[in-house]
Order: structure tokens, then sequence, then C-alpha cells
């Protein structure tokens, strides 16, 4: 616009208008020059915890120090979390001087939020010319849903930590069941030397199956199988409850939802997997 009225001025003999063009040009060439030469900062971002609870609080600092030899001039920085920015000032800093920010992230959902990268702004007042440099790496906050702990899961149970016997009979296992005489092609480590010895032929171990407990949790997510988001939390506490219970009882356990299996070696790995679950109109149903 600027280059049109200086041009317009000078072909129309309207001195007014090259004059706006001038100044046009000026207010330019004055933004780009605020933007000359690189800001040189160390950014820190930091979560206090990557993993809370619905409804507990979560807080973050963003830590900017000037690294440069001379003092650096004010700039905005960005500081995305989840769906909303925050923008953050930041002062004029002399050599070394720090500049702290906090700042709140919403845990009112279950989610999972994606907080930063820092992104620095440096421009003109009016904004004709910016420039952004990115400071850090994105870092992720677990929203674990609301678990509840079920007491006495294990009463009236038996512990299976060494798998529980059944009724067929195997070569190889844990559950001795009885003595056999030797068959060609048998393990020669399962000899039961001292009854072969009293009876003058060779006799080996027999032992029963043992079955260890698996438990099973299978969670939907069509969007169909649901009547409001509220009913599908429910249903991934519930689902998380029974999962972390098991696995604090040392079971073996498996969680169906989604796309696929959830990791169970830990309940933090497990909550996070749940923490990204989400109803789709092409998610697995249930079929009765």
């Amino acid at each position: 616009m600027a280059l049109l009225a200086l041009a317009a001025g000078r072909l129309l003999g309207w001195g007014e208008l090259a004059s706006l063009g001038v100044a046009g040009l000026a207010v330019v060439v004055v933004g780009l020059l605020m933007t000359v030469g690189r800001t040189r900062y160390r950014v820190v971002l930091d979560l206090a915890d990557h993993r809370v609870r619905i409804g507990q609080r979560a807080v973050g600092r963003v830590e900017v120090r000037n690294a440069a030899r001379r003092r650096a001039l004010p700039s905005q920085v960005d500081l995305p979390v989840g769906d909303r920015l925050v923008e953050l000032s930041v002062p004029g800093l002399a050599p070394d001087a720090v500049h702290d920010d906090l700042f709140a992230v919403p845990t009112e959902r279950r989610a999972v939020i994606v907080v930063g990268p820092v992104v620095s702004r440096r421009g003109d007042p009016l904004g004709l010319v910016q420039r952004r440099l990115r400071w850090t790496e994105p870092s992720e906050l677990f929203v674990h849903p609301e678990v509840v702990a079920l007491g006495g899961a294990n009463a009236g149970l038996l512990r299976d930590l060494e798998g529980q016997s059944t009724r067929d009979l195997s070569d190889s296992d844990l559950n001795f069941h009885a003595l056999r005489d030797y068959v060609a092609g048998d393990d020669r480590r399962y000899i039961h030397w001292r009854t072969t010895a009293r009876r003058g032929k060779l006799m080996v171990k027999q032992f029963e199956d043992t079955r260890r407990t698996l438990t099973v949790v299978a969670l939907a997510n069509a969007t169909g199988d649901y009547r409001d988001p509220d009913e599908l939390e429910l249903a991934v506490s519930v689902a998380a409850s029974v999962a972390v219970q098991a696995i604090r009882d040392e079971r073996d356990v498996e969680v169906l939802a989604g796309p696929g299996r959830l990791r169970t070696a830990t309940p933090p790995l497990l909550l996070d997997d749940c923490s990204r679950l989400a109803s789709s109109s092409a998610g697995a149903g249930f079929v009765l």
C-alpha cells in the first residue's frame, strides 16, 4: 500500500499521497530493524507433574534466561496448552538475567494435554513484521481417569502365582502327580533315582498341568454404545479400576480398548493409555 501510494502520488503530483507512502515505507523499515539480530535465550519448560488425576491441580513454569552479552529487548512468548494459547510477556533482560512465569493447566476432563513448545515473538508494535523462534519441545500431561480402589478383591480366591493345577497330565510341569514306568523318549531329568534304585527299573515323575488366571477387560469405544460423553467417562473409570486392581494383585491382565491392547506392565502406563481413549463412529462396539 505504501508503494502504491508513493507511485500514485508521484504520477498524479499529489504530495499528500506521496508523503503517506513515504511514511508507510518508513514504518515497514523500522519494523524490519526491530527484528534484526538473533535473540539468545535459554528457555526451560517445567511441569510439576506429568501425571495427574481428574481435578488435581496441575501447574508449570517457564524460565527465560538471557544468554547474550548485551541487554535483550522485551518480547512476547507464546505457550500452547492444549487448545488454548497462553501469552507471556518477557521484559527487557540484562545479561544472564532470568524471568519466570507460572501457568495452570485445566484438568477437569480426562485427556492427554500437549504443553508447548515455547515460541518467542519479536517485532514492531503495529504487528507488521514479526519473527518467531522455537525454544523447547512439547511436553505431554496425562490427566488420568478416576480410579476407585477395589479392596478385598482376593477374599475367598486362590492365589495362583505358580498356577492352578488341572486334571490334565503332563510330562513336565510344577505340580507333581505320580510316578510311572520309564518310556523311551522321556526326559531323563525327571527320572526319580531313589525309586528306580529300590524297584530296579527306571521310574519317571508325572505332573499335572497348571494354568494361570488371565483377566481380560474389554471396553467398547463406539459412539453409539454411549448416551453421552459422561457415560463413556464412567466406563473408562470402571475398566481402569478393575485393571489396576488386577495389576496390583499381581494377576495377568489384558485390557482391550480402542484400536488394540493397552499397556498393563504397571498402573501408570495403563492409565496413560486410558487417558488417550476416545469414542469413534468406527470404533469397536458391543456384540450380543
